[in-house]
């Protein structure tokens, strides 16, 4: 997907290699973030997996982003708020935000050009 450049107003963000969602995209940068993976979450094995060529790593990263993303899906609104309080009463906690997210936040608050590189 490439970037029209006669469109300045609409940019276009995403993570080409095993992205999916913003919650799995979250999950896979923060696998073992405490802010994400509560008591609440049950961490799957995913079958799928097993056979695949990617690494262990990417592997563990999968099983646990897949598992947020099946806790997430029928509260995402509500997850997003728990998520923001949580970051507001600890201030030292911290939070890797997919670089595909950083660039789109980047382009809004700063208008940067998007490019065939943004999509990370």
């Amino acid at each position: 997907m490439k970037q029209k450049s006669t469109c300045s107003n609409v940019g276009v963000f995403f993570k080409k290699d095993k992205g999916k969602t913003f919650e799995y995209d979250l999950a896979w940068e923060n696998p073992s973030n405490d802010l994400l993976f509560t008591k609440e979450v049950t961490i799957i094995e995913v079958d799928e997996l097993k056979m695949s060529s990617w690494t262990e790593e990417e592997k563990e990263r999968a099983k646990f982003a897949s598992s947020f993303l099946l806790f997430a899906q029928k509260q995402k609104g509500g997850l997003a708020f728990q998520l923001a309080s949580k970051i507001q009463e600890n201030k030292s906690a911290s939070i890797s935000v997919p670089k595909h997210i950083q660039e789109a936040l980047e382009w809004v608050c700063y208008k940067t050009s998007p490019t065939e590189e943004h999509n990370g």
